[in-house]
């Protein structure tokens, strides 16, 4: 008789275990849990070319730009970690200035200016430090890499006779990959808890050249990036976003 009473206590307690409510689950205190965005930057570029003895190279920037897709994940409410998807120009153009008179050379053979195109798939992974993360306000210092791959490269060439022809003689040096570091300031606005826009100023140094033969140091780069995000917010705050 003791021990089957001792048996339907057991039984009591196991059963009454498991008839218990479950624990509030902790809610985070982030409530951003990811953002997905389209991101387009004007990208301004600064190259250093090799100096040889007939001639030198005027630099002339173009426009360039990169476009693509964004995506920040938010693992804790101070930190975030963003990764992207671009497709980066990075084209510039060269002026022939000769320092020695040619009388009898082909005007069909002296180059006067040459159009380079250098794009390149650029694959950032960047870490946010967010000083300030609220529901419609954010701040943040970032750091992080950004390698590069090739994807197109071309070069046409104007001579002194007005011709314009396609050439190979320095696109062919181009890298077919690139890595820089890169730095920013960042500031992300939210309209509401699902659509926010994002601004942050960049500087980027890369490690290698785009052309390593006729450049001669590694180039740097400066920008402003801005990003049309979707918000996904965590499900325990879909009630109290802004209060």
């Amino acid at each position: 008789m003791k021990k089957l009473s001792v048996t339907l206590l057991l039984l009591t307690i196991f059963i009454s275990g498991f008839s218990q409510e479950e624990k509030p689950k902790k809610i985070p205190k982030h409530k951003t849990v990811l953002s997905i965005g389209l991101t387009a930057s004007p990208d301004i570029y600064i190259y250093d070319f090799k100096a040889y003895p007939n001639f030198t190279f005027d630099y002339n920037s173009k426009f360039n730009y990169s476009a693509g897709i964004t995506v920040v994940y938010y693992p804790v409410k101070f930190i975030s970690i963003r990764a992207a998807v671009l497709y980066s120009t990075k084209g510039f153009s060269l002026d022939y200035n000769y320092n020695v008179n040619q009388p009898n050379a082909n005007p069909d053979s002296i180059k006067a200016k040459t159009n380079l195109v250098a794009d390149y798939l650029d694959l950032p992974l960047i870490l946010h430090l967010n000083l300030i993360h609220k529901d419609r306000i954010q701040l943040f210092v970032a750091g992080g890499i950004v390698p590069g791959l090739l994807v197109k490269k071309a070069e046409e060439t104007l001579f002194k006779s007005n011709q314009e022809r396609t050439t190979a003689d320095l696109s062919k040096n181009f890298n077919d990959f690139i890595a820089g570091t890169i730095y920013s300031i960042g500031f992300k606005y939210n309209f509401s808890p699902k659509f926010g826009l994002g601004f942050d100023p960049y500087f980027r140094y890369y490690l290698n050249k785009i052309d390593k033969s006729a450049m001669s140091a590694n180039p740097i780069s400066f920008g402003g990036k801005v990003s049309l995000y979707i918000n996904f917010i965590h499900k325990l705050h879909r009630g109290n976003w802004g209060k």
